[in-house]
């Protein structure tokens, strides 16, 4: 009995501390509920009045910073959900013509996908699996299905890259196209990938950061 105590013993901790990790991470998911709540009830008071929480020396700066991230932010989304709505028509279109099972679904999919930039190539692996699922079913060579899917993939990204992102970008952040593709091969250059991701937004922060440092020369100029 006392060795079987004994065996019995560890599983018995075990299962007490993983009810109590359980109950614990419960309780955080609570908490954060509740903070969650408290901060919606009151923000429109907090949005009014944030910026009294910071020095006076920093206030100004701070609050003008995050508003031209905000503005940028914001014109960049909205951009990128009219991209990401043209390419998921495109992909459904593409994979109708193809003739794969689901076109419609899994284009708007690779579609939803791409409100981050060229995250719409995780798609390949269930356009690639409908093909052949889609070949089984007709008692046909997966090998058309599957080029079909690709030559889909290569289209799109080519329209993508080359028509949508800078003539949509281009009219709702009023950079020219060939500004949108200079900025994306300079921001890809420095920082890479996240530059890629990133290129239009930092470059309207920096251009509305730029234009207000022209004002406050022109300001200084015209008291001087």
């Amino acid at each position: 009995m006392v060795v079987a105590a004994k065996k019995l013993l560890p599983k018995l901790w075990g299962l007490v501390s993983g009810a109590f990790s359980v109950v614990g991470v419960a309780i955080q998911c609570l908490l954060v509920l509740v903070y969650l709540i408290f901060i919606l009830v009151d923000f429109r008071k907090f949005k009014a009045s944030w910026d009294g929480y910071l020095p006076p020396a920093w206030r100004e700066p701070v609050v003008d910073f995050l508003t031209e991230f905000n503005d940028a932010m914001s014109v960049y989304f909205r951009g990128q959900f009219m991209v990401a709505s043209s390419v998921g028509i495109l992909f459904a279109i593409g994979f109708s013509i193809v003739g794969i099972k689901m076109a419609v679904i899994l284009g708007l999919f690779i579609g939803l996908l791409n409100m981050v930039p060229y995250l719409q190539i995780a798609g390949v692996v269930p356009a690639l699996l409908l093909a052949i699922l889609t070949a089984l079913e007709r008692g046909v060579p997966a090998s058309g299905l599957l080029i079909g899917v690709a030559v889909v993939f290569l289209v799109v990204q080519i329209i993508q890259d080359v028509i949508l992102t800078p003539r949509i970008m281009g009219k709702v952040t009023g950079l020219r196209p060939v500004l949108i593709l200079f900025c994306v091969f300079f921001w890809g250059k420095l920082l890479g990938f996240l530059g890629v991701l990133l290129a239009i937004p930092l470059t309207c922060l920096g251009l509305a950061h730029y234009r207000r440092l022209l004002k406050a020369q022109s300001l200084e100029l015209a008291q001087g």
